[in-house]
């Protein structure tokens, strides 16, 4: 049976399948887009992994706010002024290596700086305005959260 429809098919030139060539220029258009995927997948983790880095001292951020925030309004560390604090005794893990100040205090250093500012009756008399900054400092990129919270005098 094989072979009658072998010879009643009648093959034109031409419409035998495809060329070498076809095959090839069809593999490389796939390589392009294979590619074009690879590049967007890659700065698809570039972005993740910056957006990480900005949420991680966002949160260290936040956490020194709540901390101040905390503390009674006569406090010595709300008192007026500008405060950087020590790597060593920041609370922060400033070299990424899982342990939050270490024993050996040259062993917490990092690309991150803490440091907050008070300001005395401002924007009105009885609160103080307390700015808190978490920087990065990173082989290449710098990153900085600021935040600011007015605590006020409760009486």
């Amino acid at each position: 049976m094989l072979s009658t429809i072998r010879k009643d098919a009648q093959f034109v030139k031409g419409d035998t399948g495809f060329t070498l060539i076809e095959v090839m220029i069809a593999m490389v258009i796939f390589a392009i887009g294979i590619l074009g995927v690879f590049a967007l997948q890659t700065g698809s983790i570039r972005g993740n992994t910056s957006a990480r880095g900005v949420t991680d001292i966002a949160l260290i951020a936040t956490d020194r706010l709540e901390m101040l925030r905390s503390l009674p309004y006569d406090d010595p560390a709300l008192a007026a002024g500008v405060y950087v604090l020590n790597q060593a005794s920041d609370r922060a893990d400033n070299n990424y290596n899982g342990e939050i100040d270490e024993d050996v205090p040259a062993d917490e250093t990092g690309p991150l700086t803490i440091q907050y500012t008070v300001i005395s009756d401002w924007p009105i008399e009885r609160t103080k305005t307390v700015t808190v900054t978490v920087t990065h400092a990173g082989a290449s990129v710098r990153k900085q959260v600021t935040m600011q919270q007015i605590i006020p005098l409760i009486i």
